[in-house]
């Protein structure tokens, strides 16, 4: 299969095109490079062969030099004016398929304007444009080089992508079964924390309903030391019955440094039914309890159901893109933290492939016609 097609008018430009194909010859290898009559065998059909090497390449170069646009023949028509002209019937040819088209402008010649080209060149004047020169010829072929290695290895990649993913690649859905269940056990215990806040808070609602206020006193310290050696100090109260009894009730509330001191006096709701339940008239002794189980239940419920909703209002367009989207073939570029997401002290990773998109020539500038994306 050839590589590279060189299109060149041979009253224009039929040194740099020798010069050209001897190059390239020598990196790429003979039978990657296309030079019309040099490589045609005899007898062939001439159209036939341009044609079969045209489709079976993946760059084309198109030499312009000084005489190639307004190259005459016998009537003094201009040679481009002419459906029949071979080197007009290349570069449509060419413009019309796969291959990326590379106008390579020689010893200074400027592109062509437009307007003075038949109407099946004229995409010929979007393509970005590439200087060879006698004077920098090295440098020059240098930089060609580049963009035809570059060619050939994108249209290998998009025509192996092609095969690959028509064998191999089956878009299914992916399962969300096992998330479902996560995020529905997330939210399950969410509410059970809420609930248990929302019951705490309405007990503490109830509670100076069914209590007497009285003045007790701290009559001594609990201390309650972890599995960490980290003590809590709680109070254990004393206080006179309506029926004049002296009776003890120790706080469920605990802290380090104690709350209060041994003496301290303190008032206290009492429930009338059971002289050992009180609590203090504090925010910490009534709503500490409910304030964190329901705050703690309301986050880890947002925790299960935010990620879920975004996970349905994704899944339409994920549908979509599995029904209607192109797949593609990407190369690996590298594996990145995700420095915004911290999990446990700790970054996920993700990984960024590249691939390259060819934009219709009305959408975008020369110099943009192929752009890298990047995939995370």
């Amino acid at each position: 299969m050839a590589g590279v097609f060189i299109s060149y008018r041979r009253d224009d430009s039929a040194g740099f095109g020798g010069a050209l194909k001897r190059e390239l010859a020598s990196r790429l290898g003979p039978e990657r490079v296309f030079l019309d009559i040099k490589d045609i065998d005899g007898g062939i059909e001439f159209p036939v062969a341009l044609d079969e090497a045209i489709n079976s390449s993946e760059v084309v170069l198109v030499l312009i030099g000084s005489r190639w646009l307004d190259a005459k023949d016998e009537q003094g028509m201009r040679r481009l004016e002419n459906t029949d002209d071979f080197v007009r019937q290349e570069v449509a040819r060419s413009l019309a398929g796969r291959a990326r088209v590379i106008p390579l402008l020689l010893d200074g010649t400027q592109l062509p304007a437009s307007y003075r080209l038949p109407v099946d060149l004229q995409p010929l004047t979007t393509r970005q444009a590439l200087e060879l020169r006698n004077s920098h010829w090295d440098e020059d072929f240098a930089r060609l080089l580049n963009n035809i290695r570059e060619g050939i290895f994108s249209l290998e990649i998009e025509e192996s992508a092609e095969k690959r993913i028509g064998q191999d690649f089956n878009p299914i859905a992916p399962s969300s079964t096992g998330l479902k269940v996560l995020f529905c056990a997330v939210i399950a215990m969410g509410v059970i924390f809420a609930a248990i806040g929302l019951g705490s808070f309405i007990s503490q609602l109830q509670f100076p309903a069914h209590a007497t206020r009285v003045d007790a006193r701290v009559v001594n310290l609990l201390r309650e030391t972890t599995d960490q050696g980290e003590a809590t100090y709680y109070p254990q109260l004393e206080y006179v019955t309506t029926a004049g009894d002296t009776a003890h009730v120790t706080l469920k509330v605990g802290s380090n440094p104690p709350e209060y001191e041994v003496g301290q006096h303190v008032a206290i709701l009492v429930r009338r039914k059971e002289p050992g339940t009180a609590i203090t008239n504090l925010f910490g002794g009534r709503w500490l309890f409910a304030v964190i189980f329901g705050g703690a239940g309301l986050t880890i419920c947002a925790g299960g159901a935010v990620p879920f909703a975004l996970r349905v209002r994704r899944r339409p367009g994920m549908q979509r893109l599995l029904k209607e989207g192109k797949p593609i073939l990407t190369a690996f570029h590298s594996v990145e933290e995700n420095t915004v997401v911290d999990v446990n002290g700790r970054h996920p990773f993700y990984v960024i492939t590249r691939w390259r998109i060819r934009f219709p020539t009305n959408s975008c500038s020369s110099a943009a016609r192929h752009c890298e994306r990047i995939l995370r």
